[in-house]
Protein backbone atom coordinates (compact mmCIF):
# COMPACT_ATOMS: atom_id res chain seq x y z
CA UNK A 1 0.00 0.00 0.00
CA UNK A 2 1.38 3.43 -1.18
CA UNK A 3 0.76 6.12 1.67
CA UNK A 4 0.55 8.80 -0.57
CA UNK A 5 -2.41 7.04 -2.73
CA UNK A 6 -4.38 5.68 0.05
CA UNK A 7 -4.42 6.81 3.54
CA UNK A 8 -6.57 4.96 5.78
CA UNK A 9 -7.10 7.22 9.47
CA UNK A 10 -8.00 6.66 12.65
CA UNK A 11 -6.87 9.35 14.22
CA UNK A 12 -7.04 12.38 16.78
CA UNK A 13 -4.94 15.27 16.43
CA UNK A 14 -5.26 18.14 18.70
CA UNK A 15 -3.72 21.33 17.33
CA UNK A 16 -2.77 24.49 19.60
CA UNK A 17 -6.13 24.38 21.61
CA UNK A 18 -7.49 27.14 23.56
CA UNK A 19 -8.26 25.97 26.78
CA UNK A 20 -12.52 24.79 27.00
CA UNK A 21 -15.01 27.27 28.98
CA UNK A 22 -15.34 25.75 32.40
CA UNK A 23 -19.80 26.84 31.97
CA UNK A 24 -21.39 23.86 30.64
CA UNK A 25 -22.81 23.61 27.36
CA UNK A 26 -26.51 23.84 27.70
CA UNK A 27 -27.41 24.53 24.33
CA UNK A 28 -29.13 22.37 21.64
CA UNK A 29 -26.99 20.31 19.29
CA UNK A 30 -28.46 19.01 16.09
CA UNK A 31 -28.22 16.81 13.33
CA UNK A 32 -28.17 18.08 9.56
CA UNK A 33 -28.32 15.94 6.31
CA UNK A 34 -26.89 16.64 3.37
CA UNK A 35 -27.81 14.57 -0.03
CA UNK A 36 -26.46 15.38 -3.41
CA UNK A 37 -29.55 15.21 -4.95
CA UNK A 38 -28.16 17.62 -7.52
CA UNK A 39 -31.59 19.56 -8.28
CA UNK A 40 -31.69 23.29 -8.11
CA UNK A 41 -33.34 23.48 -4.32
CA UNK A 42 -31.58 24.04 -1.23
CA UNK A 43 -33.36 21.58 1.14
CA UNK A 44 -34.15 22.56 5.20
CA UNK A 45 -31.29 20.22 6.31
CA UNK A 46 -33.83 17.84 7.71
CA UNK A 47 -33.88 14.05 6.93
CA UNK A 48 -36.70 13.98 4.32
CA UNK A 49 -35.69 17.53 2.89
CA UNK A 50 -31.25 17.50 2.88
CA UNK A 51 -29.32 20.13 1.98
CA UNK A 52 -27.60 20.17 -0.93
CA UNK A 53 -24.24 21.51 -0.25
CA UNK A 54 -22.44 20.60 1.89
CA UNK A 55 -20.64 23.67 2.25
CA UNK A 56 -23.60 25.21 3.04
CA UNK A 57 -24.63 22.81 5.96
CA UNK A 58 -21.06 23.72 7.44
CA UNK A 59 -22.18 27.51 7.40
CA UNK A 60 -25.97 26.75 8.38
CA UNK A 61 -24.49 24.52 11.58
CA UNK A 62 -24.22 25.52 15.16
CA UNK A 63 -21.16 24.70 17.38
CA UNK A 64 -21.33 20.89 18.28
CA UNK A 65 -23.96 20.05 15.53
CA UNK A 66 -23.67 16.65 13.37
CA UNK A 67 -23.86 16.80 9.23
CA UNK A 68 -25.13 13.53 8.05
CA UNK A 69 -23.67 13.21 4.57
CA UNK A 70 -25.67 10.12 2.58
CA UNK A 71 -24.12 8.61 0.01
CA UNK A 72 -22.77 10.59 -3.17
CA UNK A 73 -20.34 12.67 -4.25
CA UNK A 74 -19.60 16.40 -2.77
CA UNK A 75 -17.81 18.83 -5.10
CA UNK A 76 -16.59 21.67 -3.39
CA UNK A 77 -16.49 25.04 -4.84
CA UNK A 78 -12.72 25.94 -4.48
CA UNK A 79 -11.81 29.73 -3.54
CA UNK A 80 -9.22 31.60 -2.93
CA UNK A 81 -7.93 32.13 0.45
CA UNK A 82 -4.62 33.15 2.19
CA UNK A 83 -2.82 31.64 4.71
CA UNK A 84 -0.60 33.75 7.16
CA UNK A 85 1.89 30.76 7.46
CA UNK A 86 4.42 28.89 5.31
CA UNK A 87 3.72 25.28 5.95
CA UNK A 88 6.91 24.45 3.70
CA UNK A 89 9.43 27.30 5.42
CA UNK A 90 12.03 26.93 8.31
CA UNK A 91 11.12 28.13 11.41
CA UNK A 92 12.59 31.52 11.11
CA UNK A 93 10.25 32.64 8.20
CA UNK A 94 7.21 30.90 8.54
CA UNK A 95 5.06 33.55 9.40
CA UNK A 96 4.30 34.98 5.90
CA UNK A 97 1.11 35.48 3.71
CA UNK A 98 0.82 32.42 1.13
CA UNK A 99 -2.07 32.65 -1.31
CA UNK A 100 -3.90 28.95 -1.04
CA UNK A 101 -6.73 27.39 -2.25
CA UNK A 102 -9.78 25.85 0.15
CA UNK A 103 -12.53 23.16 -0.75
CA UNK A 104 -14.23 23.31 1.71
CA UNK A 105 -13.92 25.02 5.00
CA UNK A 106 -15.29 24.76 8.50
CA UNK A 107 -14.62 27.84 10.77
CA UNK A 108 -15.83 29.08 14.03
CA UNK A 109 -17.60 26.41 15.53
CA UNK A 110 -16.81 22.73 15.84
CA UNK A 111 -18.97 20.14 13.60
CA UNK A 112 -19.48 16.52 13.47
CA UNK A 113 -19.19 15.13 9.86
CA UNK A 114 -20.37 11.84 9.37
CA UNK A 115 -20.15 9.91 6.06
CA UNK A 116 -22.22 6.81 4.77
CA UNK A 117 -19.23 5.02 4.31
CA UNK A 118 -15.17 5.80 3.02
CA UNK A 119 -16.50 3.85 -0.46
CA UNK A 120 -20.45 5.71 -0.63
CA UNK A 121 -19.88 9.15 0.51
CA UNK A 122 -16.77 11.01 -1.24
CA UNK A 123 -15.73 14.37 -1.14
CA UNK A 124 -14.28 16.11 -4.01
CA UNK A 125 -12.31 18.96 -2.65
CA UNK A 126 -10.52 20.73 -5.91
CA UNK A 127 -7.99 22.19 -3.66
CA UNK A 128 -5.16 22.75 -1.99
CA UNK A 129 -6.46 22.74 1.61
CA UNK A 130 -9.35 20.23 1.09
CA UNK A 131 -11.06 20.16 4.23
CA UNK A 132 -9.69 23.28 6.16
CA UNK A 133 -10.39 23.14 9.85
CA UNK A 134 -9.91 27.03 11.61
CA UNK A 135 -10.89 27.88 15.58
CA UNK A 136 -13.06 24.84 14.99
CA UNK A 137 -13.49 23.73 18.48
CA UNK A 138 -13.76 20.03 19.13
CA UNK A 139 -14.85 18.81 15.50
CA UNK A 140 -14.51 15.16 13.80
CA UNK A 141 -14.90 13.80 10.64
CA UNK A 142 -15.67 9.74 10.41
CA UNK A 143 -16.25 7.11 7.59
CA UNK A 144 -16.33 8.88 4.13
CA UNK A 145 -13.68 9.71 1.64
CA UNK A 146 -11.59 12.99 0.22
CA UNK A 147 -10.01 13.12 -2.82
CA UNK A 148 -9.44 15.74 -6.25
CA UNK A 149 -7.31 17.79 -4.55
CA UNK A 150 -5.49 20.38 -6.51
CA UNK A 151 -1.81 21.51 -5.06
CA UNK A 152 -1.96 25.43 -5.00
CA UNK A 153 0.92 26.97 -7.49
CA UNK A 154 2.58 28.37 -4.83
CA UNK A 155 4.77 25.44 -2.89
CA UNK A 156 4.98 26.52 0.11
CA UNK A 157 1.28 26.33 1.19
CA UNK A 158 0.58 23.59 3.44
CA UNK A 159 -1.51 21.55 1.28
CA UNK A 160 -3.22 18.81 2.34
CA UNK A 161 -6.72 16.76 1.97
CA UNK A 162 -7.47 17.90 5.76
CA UNK A 163 -5.92 20.94 7.36
CA UNK A 164 -6.23 21.80 10.92
CA UNK A 165 -5.37 24.78 12.57
CA UNK A 166 -6.09 25.36 16.21
CA UNK A 167 -8.76 22.22 16.67
CA UNK A 168 -9.26 19.44 18.55
CA UNK A 169 -9.90 16.99 15.11
CA UNK A 170 -10.89 13.51 15.40
CA UNK A 171 -10.61 11.25 12.18
CA UNK A 172 -11.86 7.78 11.94
CA UNK A 173 -12.65 5.90 8.56
CA UNK A 174 -11.11 7.96 6.11
CA UNK A 175 -9.37 7.56 2.93
CA UNK A 176 -7.30 10.20 1.50
CA UNK A 177 -6.17 9.76 -1.76
CA UNK A 178 -5.82 10.83 -5.21
CA UNK A 179 -5.21 14.10 -4.58
CA UNK A 180 -1.89 14.25 -6.84
CA UNK A 181 -2.75 17.14 -9.37
CA UNK A 182 -0.63 20.15 -9.75
CA UNK A 183 -1.71 23.21 -11.57
CA UNK A 184 1.70 22.96 -13.79
CA UNK A 185 4.07 20.18 -13.76
CA UNK A 186 4.05 16.40 -13.18
CA UNK A 187 1.68 14.89 -10.35
CA UNK A 188 2.77 15.46 -6.72
CA UNK A 189 0.72 14.14 -4.17
CA UNK A 190 -1.30 15.97 -1.21
CA UNK A 191 -0.55 14.37 2.15
CA UNK A 192 -2.98 13.44 4.03
CA UNK A 193 -3.52 15.83 7.35
CA UNK A 194 -1.54 18.77 8.29
CA UNK A 195 -1.91 20.24 11.45
CA UNK A 196 -0.84 24.09 12.32
CA UNK A 197 -0.21 25.26 15.69
CA UNK A 198 1.88 28.23 17.51
CA UNK A 199 3.26 27.10 20.70
CA UNK A 200 1.09 28.18 23.91
CA UNK A 201 -0.44 24.74 24.20
CA UNK A 202 -0.86 24.31 27.83
CA UNK A 203 1.37 21.75 29.50
CA UNK A 204 -0.06 18.26 29.80
CA UNK A 205 -2.28 18.58 26.00
CA UNK A 206 -0.74 16.51 23.60
CA UNK A 207 -1.10 15.40 19.79
CA UNK A 208 -1.86 11.88 19.14
CA UNK A 209 -1.67 10.05 15.86
CA UNK A 210 -2.75 6.31 15.53
CA UNK A 211 -2.41 5.10 12.18
CA UNK A 212 -4.10 1.68 11.08
CA UNK A 213 -3.49 -0.63 8.09
CA UNK A 214 -6.44 -2.34 6.37
CA UNK A 215 -5.24 -5.99 5.05
CA UNK A 216 -7.48 -8.88 4.35
CA UNK A 217 -10.58 -7.58 5.89
CA UNK A 218 -9.14 -6.53 9.54
CA UNK A 219 -7.05 -3.29 10.56
CA UNK A 220 -4.22 -3.60 12.53
CA UNK A 221 -2.23 -0.49 13.99
CA UNK A 222 0.78 0.81 12.05
CA UNK A 223 2.43 3.21 13.72
CA UNK A 224 1.52 5.46 16.58
CA UNK A 225 2.97 9.06 17.08
CA UNK A 226 2.64 11.16 20.46
CA UNK A 227 3.83 14.19 20.66
CA UNK A 228 3.67 16.34 24.39
CA UNK A 229 2.98 19.85 24.46
CA UNK A 230 3.52 23.29 24.60
CA UNK A 231 5.38 23.06 20.88
CA UNK A 232 7.59 25.57 19.34
CA UNK A 233 5.63 27.23 16.35
CA UNK A 234 5.37 25.74 13.37
CA UNK A 235 3.82 22.80 11.75
CA UNK A 236 2.80 18.87 11.86
CA UNK A 237 2.58 16.54 8.96
CA UNK A 238 0.46 13.74 8.43
CA UNK A 239 1.56 12.04 4.89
Amino acid sequence: MRIQSLLLLCTSVLIACPPSPSEPDTEVQNTWYVDDIGDSETGSGTEDNPFRSLQHAIDTAADGDTLMLLAGTYTADAHEDTDPTCGNCDDASFRVDIPITVGFQVEGKGLHIQGASRDDTILETGAGYGLYFIDASVSSVRDLKITGGLRDADGRATDAGIVVRYTELSVTGVDVLENNDLYTGEPDPVVGIMGIGFGGTPIGQRIDVIQFIEEDGSLSVEDVTEMTLPMEPGRFRLV
